[in-house]
């Protein structure tokens, strides 16, 4: 089974989990550059520890938490939360992904941990965040420098004070842009990730599609094989009692087997696009750029549309065969 990461940010499908367990991606809708560490959680230690604080204020405390990680190497990982709750509910044996924020190919923050084995996910920052927070942090301390160099070149304390306020934002604003997570890529590499990101999104639809398919597949075989043994037990007890019966179920059971043919065939092709969009994912993967990218893409996006035109006509279908008078009274 495939893990397929989001951007914390937008919620655009940004990769899959590689073999080693780990994912490096940029998302193509707002440029952070995230990596994401999958595995078994084997051990989780949770500790609550004072934080040294100015006398006569209250005493703070936080939480310290450390993971171990089954990949195909064992990663330990450490994060800390301010306060003494424990809401983090990851244990062991849970499948997990730490998702990272990294600047200059470095893990910068923890933006959020995802329980795939509960389905749920724990934001604890955003992308923008760090930077932002040491940007503000940064452009205060900036502005006592200041102070000290005008207030004893002669200038008036309250115009000395308006010049270091006004120079806070503009420090902020540098500071933000260069600590920022943001990838810095070239046109060709923006067009090569919206297009993986496209077919990311498509394929999360298609393997959504393909679940509903082949649980609708499933129900209809059920009915299929119930009406062909309920039919047997008819012939068998007496074709001549049964005649009507016997009749009519076997006029619902002509009308399911071709649907169900056509639901095989539906979710065969299913399989087989979302093999070649993997394909296509990997390879980008693997190298920058293909000869003929731009054809091979247009040719998947082409096969995409007519696997949803066939889609389309056997919902038709399904429908017709729904709506028939001798199945619908015949359904459980």
């Amino acid at each position: 089974m495939s893990i397929l990461i989001h951007c914390p940010a937008c919620s655009a499908p940004i990769g899959n989990i590689g073999s080693d367990g780990t994912l490096q991606a940029i998302c193509a809708s707002c440029w952070y550059k995230f990596e994401a560490i999958y595995g078994s959680v084997t051990a989780r230690v949770s500790e609550v520890e004072p934080v040294r604080s100015l006398p006569r204020l209250p005493q703070r405390y936080r939480r310290k938490y450390e993971f171990r990680l089954s990949t195909p190497q064992e990663v330990q990982l450490q994060y800390s939360t301010q306060g003494q709750e424990d809401w983090l509910p990851v244990h062991p044996g849970d499948r997990v992904s730490f998702l990272y924020t990294l600047r200059a190919e470095v893990r910068e923050s923890l933006i959020a941990v995802t329980n795939h084995t509960t389905g749920k996910t724990y934001r604890l920052s955003s992308p923008e965040r760090p930077a932002l927070s040491l940007a503000v942090k940064l452009s205060f301390l900036s502005g006592i420098p200041l102070l000290l160099v005008l207030l004893p070149n002669g200038v008036e304390f309250p115009v000395a004070m308006l010049t270091a306020i006004g120079s806070m934002p503009v420090v902020s604003v540098i500071v933000a842009k260069l600590r920022s997570s943001k990838a810095k890529i070239d046109a060709s590499q923006r067009l090569r990730l919206i297009a993986e990101q496209k077919l990311l999104g498509e394929k999360v639809e298609l393997q959504q599609r393909l679940a509903e398919l082949q649980q609708k597949y499933s129900t209809n075989q059920e009915r299929v094989r119930q009406l062909i043994s309920l039919n047997q037990k008819m012939v068998d007890v007496g074709a001549d009692l049964y005649a009507k019966r016997i009749e009519k179920v076997s006029r619902a059971i002509a009308l399911l087997e071709p649907q169900l043919t056509q639901e095989q065939h539906l979710i065969d092709q299913y399989v087989r696009t979302i093999k070649m969009v993997e394909i296509e994912l990997e390879t980008s993967c693997a190298v920058e750029q293909l000869p003929d990218a731009e054809d091979f893409l247009g040719m998947i996006f082409a096969r995409l549309s007519e696997l949803r035109t066939i889609d389309q006509k056997n919902q038709q279908l399904r429908s017709q065969v729904e709506a028939d008078e001798e199945v619908k009274s015949l359904q459980p």
